[in-house]
């Protein structure tokens, strides 16, 4: 069977509004990390229309017998709305209606309690997600649109953090779950979906796609060193499978199945991004810019190896799966990792005439103009349409309750701050779990960072350097915090529930502060001008490079002050008169 026509890709783009297209996902193994941690980010770049939200499902016991209810996953707001999963963010408000299932699974006697926000994050177990959509050769639709497909991402990862205490049985319950019930992806730009699946001890990256038939799935794992980190970019990186190794794990009969699509001859090896990706979105580049950015970052021995460009990235395969850092990373390394744009390379973002006088690095998308000139941006792995990103901290031999972290951090990563929670919290403070990020709504934190990182654009060389210096002071009394809490909790000097207030009470302050920061880039920098308390009206104005660049030179005539024309002046300005 071929693959499904491009029409009927965007027809089941436009059914499932599934906005979240672009996440980065970045893993660090326990024998890569400074304190044998494992890190699991992951990047929600859903053009502002994805539900920000972070949402702590609740443990529960059910009756023998009782059924999981499944249900549609749109991911704007609301991206649920009920009782089933016990969680009050998701009770019905205003006129909203209890989402109905389209169908069921059997239910387990007991689930495990978990945070989420567009995909479950991280369970009281350790057990983190971090989700990248990818490009994939076969589409489905799911029962409720009459199709065969019951299971989308957001389920299968929901489903998989109620029931799993290690990242292995993770994989294998999504993958089964899949085969038997069905896999439907999010449409047009990717159909397929990549995981990675982690636990203080393991990593593994899960990728997955409808099967022909629309009924079933394709998947495969592949375990990740422990002594390396990976990045997945919106595309597959999984190569050749090893059917010999325990360290594949895989749909059954995908061999045959490749084999029977002439997707490869009987005999050949598997390469499953040969087979089953469609390559990258959007533009070349679009993924593999970010894999490379991300492992020259980490191992920048590498950098002669990985190259930046590349003509097919599904096929030329410039990449390793994975890579061994060339030092052992901490937290703040991957903190950096997600908030570059690419500085100091050839396509540094903060550099050129696009990024305007003050070195903006965002860039905007849509509108008429684009209809008109045909082209494309580079894409970096910060990204100012990011709704949210998490960095989930997975530490051995603690338990899970106090053992995981969650670093979340709403709105793009170069304006945020990430805020700890621990995985063990059996609440989360209002500020990140409710409010409707299309409303302006200053009790949210997602509005307190969006207002910030806005702002900062208005003089953002300038202002990026206030964003970041506050950025580095909490985040780094955040570590010390956490660190502290650990050991208190662990010697018994505190119970769990003071490691809940205190974490609550931070991520509080830090939205209290952030809007308290919106305030000072509007004094700070209105008008152009650098004001500060008894100097207000310093003009910077604009650097040179740009002025040139802009044909400034070429400008009406300038008046000349006696200075500068000496005799010939006519008409001087006087010193320290400012034209107006």
């Amino acid at each position: 069977m071929k693959p499904h026509s491009a029409l009927a890709c965007t027809l089941i783009a436009g059914l499932l509004l599934h906005h979240a297209l672009s996440c980065t996902v970045i893993y660090v193994g326990p024998q890569a990390s400074t304190d044998g941690s494992s890190f699991v980010g992951h990047s929600s770049d859903g053009d502002g229309e994805t539900d920000p939200r972070l949402v702590h499902i609740p443990s529960r016991d059910y009756p023998e017998g009782a059924l999981r209810p499944i249900f549609e996953s749109p991911e704007s707001y609301p991206r649920y709305v009920g009782y089933d999963r016990g969680a009050p963010a998701y009770y019905p408000v205003g006129d909203q209606q209890p989402f109905k299932p389209i169908g069921y699974i059997p239910q387990v006697k007991h689930t495990f309690a978990y945070h989420e926000e567009t995909y479950a994050a991280i369970n009281e177990h350790q057990v983190a997600i971090g989700e990248a959509t990818c490009s994939a050769i076969y589409n489905a639709m799911p029962v409720n649109l009459g199709g065969k497909a019951l299971l989308s991402i957001d389920e299968l990862s929901r489903i998989a953090l109620e029931r799993s205490r290690t990242a292995r049985d993770a994989v294998v319950l999504m993958g089964t779950l899949a085969e038997q019930y069905g896999f439907y992806g999010p449409g047009f730009e990717g159909t397929g979906e990549s995981l990675i699946v982690a636990d203080p001890y393991d990593g593994w990256i899960f990728h997955i796609l409808p099967d022909p038939t629309g009924a079933s799935a394709i998947w495969a794992a592949q375990q990740i060193d422990p002594k390396h980190m990976t990045v997945v970019a919106n595309m597959f990186i999984i190569r050749e499978i090893d059917f010999n190794s325990n360290k594949f794990m895989y749909s059954k009969g995908i061999y045959e199945l490749a084999v029977r699509e002439k997707l490869i001859k009987n005999g050949d090896p598997l390469d499953f991004t040969m087979a089953f990706s469609a390559g990258e979105y959007s533009h070349r580049y679009y993924s593999g810019r970010r894999m490379w950015r991300a492992m020259t970052l980490a191992a920048p021995s590498q950098a002669s190896k990985l190259v930046a460009n590349y003509t097919n990235l599904r096929t030329d395969k410039p990449y390793p799966v994975s890579i061994q850092p060339d030092n052992l990373m901490s937290l703040d390394d991957v903190m950096k990792i997600y908030r570059d744009y690419l500085e100091g390379t050839d396509m540094d973002l903060a550099r050129g005439l696009a990024s305007g006088p003050f070195n903006m690095p965002d860039r905007f998308t849509g509108g008429k103009g684009e209809s008109q000139v045909r082209g494309s941006w580079e894409r970096a792995i910060a990204i100012i349409r990011t709704c949210d990103s998490y960095i989930a901290q997975l530490r051995p031999s603690l338990e899970g309750a106090i053992g995981g972290t969650l670093w979340y951090g709403p709105h793009a990563p170069h304006g945020t701050v990430w805020v700890p929670f621990a995985a063990g919290m059996p609440s989360l403070p209002d500020e990140y779990s409710w409010g409707f990020q299309a409303v302006f709504n200053r009790s949210t934190a997602f509005w307190a960072h969006r207002a910030v990182l806005n702002i900062a654009t208005i003089k953002f060389n300038y202002a990026i350097q206030d964003v970041k210096a506050l950025q580095q002071q909490y985040e780094k009394e955040a570590q010390k915090m956490v660190d502290s809490l650990i050991q208190r909790y662990i010697s018994k000097q505190i119970p769990f529930s003071k490691v809940t207030d205190e974490m609550t009470k931070f991520a509080q302050s830090v939205v209290r502060r952030w809007w308290q920061l919106a305030d000072e880039l509007i004094f700070k920098y209105a008008d152009g001008f650098i004001n500060e308390p008894g100097n207000i009206g310093q003009s910077p104005g604009y650097p040179a490079w740009w002025l040139s660049a802009v044909d400034y030179q070429n400008g009406p005539p300038r008046q000349v002050s006696a200075t500068e024309a000496g005799d010939r002046a006519v008409c001087p300005i006087p010193p320290g008169l400012r034209m107006v």
